[in-house]
This record gives C-alpha cells, sequence and structure tokens, in this order.
C-alpha cells in the first residue's frame, strides 16, 4: 500500500511513453523516500526488488504483455491449474528442488556480488 503513489505513477506514465518490444531494455527514475530506508539510511534489499516490480509492470504495460494477459484472464487461468488436483501435486511434488534452484541461483548473485565489491576496490 505504501507505494500506491509510485505505482499510479508507474500507469499513468506508461501510457504516455513510446511502446517497446517484449526482450527491450527499459528504466525508470524514482527518488529515494525517507519511507524506503532503514535506521542505517539504506535503501534494503526487499524495498528495492518492490521498485524493480514496478519497472516490470512499466515494461509489461508499455510492450502489451499487460494488455494480452488481461485480455485472456490470465489470473483465472493460473488460479484453474492451481486449483486441480494432478498440477497442484505436481507442482508440490517439485517444490523441495524448485526452492533449492532458487537458493542457488540467490547464492550464485550474491557471490557475484560480492565479486564486484571486491574488484571495485
Amino acid at each position: 500500500m505504501n507505494l500506491i503513489f509510485r505505482m499510479i505513477r508507474v500507469f499513468f506514465m506508461a501510457r504516455r511513453r513510446s511502446r517497446v518490444h517484449p526482450l527491450a531494455e527499459t528504466s525508470l527514475s524514482f527518488m529515494v523516500w525517507p519511507s524506503d530506508v532503514d535506521v542505517l539510511i539504506h535503501m534494503n534489499n526487499g524495498r528495492y526488488l518492490t521498485l524493480m516490480d514496478l519497472g516490470r509492470v512499466d515494461a509489461s504495460l508499455r510492450n502489451g504483455i499487460w494488455k494480452a494477459l488481461r485480455s485472456r484472464g490470465w489470473y483465472t487461468v493460473v488460479a484453474l491449474a492451481f486449483s486441480a488436483r494432478r498440477p497442484r501435486q505436481a507442482y508440490l511434488a517439485a517444490k523441495a528442488w524448485i526452492d533449492r534452484a532458487a537458493g542457488v541461483v540467490m547464492g550464485g548473485l550474491g557471490l557475484r556480488l560480492i565479486y564486484a565489491g571486491v574488484t571495485l576496490r
């Protein structure tokens, strides 16, 4: 709820900005608000990832994916797929491996950040 004004801005500005290819790079500029930082005046990872979600929303609005998903009722398709017995069981059977793979990816990204920080000094 605390990012509602930024989300509204993204929706309105996406209409004014040019269309982009689905694989094109897009960028948004935001100012850091006092509510975005922690006690040490750093933007934490959770807030950073939330702002990255706003970038994904902007890109999907500008390249037409949002409209396509909305017109085809994507949420309904996903909800029905995961409420059916067989797909849900398949997901739950693979959930441990999905979580492990996500952990390996996050660990790799963390090591990459550490390496980048060491090489910059």
